[in-house]
């Protein structure tokens, strides 16, 4: 798995990740997980398309392949000259893994999605787009953040404790509630939505510079790391913490981790 965040103010965009991935290894009849904690969650394609940067969440690889190790075959597939918008990255990165998820993953797969977040600035627009979409299931490609020079906070991947500390419950608590999956969808979801508002933390966004969004995401992540690591519920977070910002008419640039 991973914790991935994209915030988006009108200073441009940051992203981040951790970088560990979990593998279940079985030998002589028992099982357990080995972590490796360098792995690229956050993407950039170089060249001509360095405005643009790539989250990964969910499943880390297809087959034995990890997602990252397929970036010069997207990038070669893509082309040399810069796409015209973030959209057509968007769609140029699906079609991509979708043709490898359709050629290596068998049809009756029921596992979870290979999830990703696309995000940049397009030629001569100061406000920022995101797109995610997920493969094989939900794979409509989704804007993020819809409406001119709306921020925000979007979170993807293992984030369960991150969408707790935020929203102040867990969603899967209220959506496993018998008493609340009984009564009428309308009146369940306008509970549901009274609980958010009084309960979600509220952050400005629209006032956040480039440094509190970077410090919000780091915030965020190592407390979900942590909570993991000395807690006994499952998380698969940690190893670094890759934090990117991309500002505008500028390429990506990695502001924080070491990876190679």
């Amino acid at each position: 798995m991973a914790v991935t965040i994209a915030i988006k103010c009108h200073e441009g965009i940051v992203l981040a990740a951790d970088t560990r991935i979990s593998l279940e290894v079985k030998n002589n009849n028992q099982s357990f997980f080995k972590n490796f904690d360098s792995t690229k969650k956050l993407l950039n394609l170089g060249g001509e398309h360095s405005h643009i940067g790539i989250l990964n969440s969910g499943v880390f690889s297809i087959k034995k392949k990890l997602i990252a190790s397929y970036l010069p075959e997207l990038i070669h597939e893509i082309g040399e000259e810069a796409l015209p918008n973030v959209f057509a990255y968007a769609q140029a990165v699906y079609n991509f893994f979708q043709n490898q998820w359709d050629k290596e993953i068998p049809i009756d797969y029921n596992g979870p999605e290979l999830s990703f977040v696309v995000a940049g600035f397009d030629r001569g627009d100061f406000d920022a787009k995101l797109y995610t979409f997920n493969i094989p299931f939900h794979n409509t490609i989704k804007e993020v953040f819809e409406g001119n020079m709306t921020c925000g906070i979007h979170y993807g991947g293992d984030s369960w404790i991150i969408n707790r500390l935020i929203r102040g419950f867990d969603q899967r608590v209220l959506e496993d509630n018998n008493s609340l999956r009984d009564l009428p969808k309308e009146l369940r979801q306008k509970l549901i939505k009274e609980i958010e508002v009084k309960s979600t933390i509220q952050f400005p966004f629209d006032i956040y510079s480039l440094e509190d969004a970077i410090k919000l995401a780091n915030t965020l992540i190592s407390t979900s790391i942590d909570i993991g690591e000395l807690s006994l519920t499952p998380s698969g977070n940690g190893g670094q913490i890759i934090v990117a910002v991309i500002k505008y008419d500028e390429d990506m640039d990695f502001v924080q981790g070491d990876l190679i």
